[in-house]
């Protein structure tokens, strides 16, 4: 508000000086020229500062958005490795349970033929991205298996994937650590497989990309592919 009244202030003072000078301005041409300058000036700073108050506005309103949106990124990676954080501690303690139900059951194994335990898949590398999956939070009952990939090239590129799984994927949301906005977003679900292209920013050695995949059933990476721009 102050911004409004301080040029009105100058404007009428102004005026008021005029005035007060009016009969040092013999000629018409003068007065009326004398009184248009001090309108436009009073008018063009009103005018600018408020485009220059809505400019301010439009930028604290982006600069709050971007907070929010970093604050976001870092409670779901934390409440990602403290998920994995206690699975890893309930693991460390049913280890010391299984080694002493191994060796009281030590002899019925040479007698049973052990059954081949199936392994985690690691996708194929992509050249330049390094691909780390693990389990993070799930956000609703419907689809109560997260699985969060963190795609991480050793230099800048576009992000534009399709990540291919052993199972069918309900729901997703991304993010590209560290960054705000963005633009170009298409995304896709397939049965097995997600897609996503993002025009700007790319990504890189800080700023990786970031999937979160919900699924009914437990889900792992298969296959990364990049996909063309």
């Amino acid at each position: 508000m102050l911004n409004y009244v301080l040029p009105v202030v100058a404007a009428l003072y102004a005026l008021l000086n005029l005035i007060k000078d009016w009969k040092a301005h013999q000629h018409r041409w003068r007065q009326v020229l004398a009184f248009i300058l001090i309108a436009v000036i009073g008018v063009g700073t009103g005018i600018n500062n408020y485009y220059g108050g809505k400019a301010a506005a439009k930028r604290d309103k982006d600069l709050r958005n971007q907070i929010s949106s970093l604050r976001d990124q870092i409670s779901n990676l934390v409440e990602t490795s403290s998920f994995n954080a206690q699975r890893d501690a309930l693991a460390q303690e049913l280890k010391g349970i299984h080694e002493d139900l191994r060796d009281g059951f030590s002899k019925l194994g040479a007698a049973i033929k052990p059954r081949p335990v199936p392994q985690a898949v690691s996708p194929p590398s992509v050249p330049h991205v390094k691909i780390v999956q693990h389990p993070t939070p799930a956000k609703s009952d419907a689809a109560p298996y997260g699985l969060q990939i963190i795609v991480q090239p050793d230099t800048q590129m576009p992000a534009a994937f399709r990540i291919e799984c052993d199972g069918p994927i309900a729901d997703s949301d991304f993010y590209i650590a560290g960054v705000g906005p963005m633009m170009t977003v298409r995304t896709t679900i397939e049965p097995n497989a997600y897609l996503i292209s993002i025009g700007f920013p790319q990504i890189g050695p800080s700023t990786p990309l970031v999937v979160n995949l919900y699924s009914r059933d437990k889900i792992q990476v298969t296959k990364v592919d990049p996909l063309p721009q």
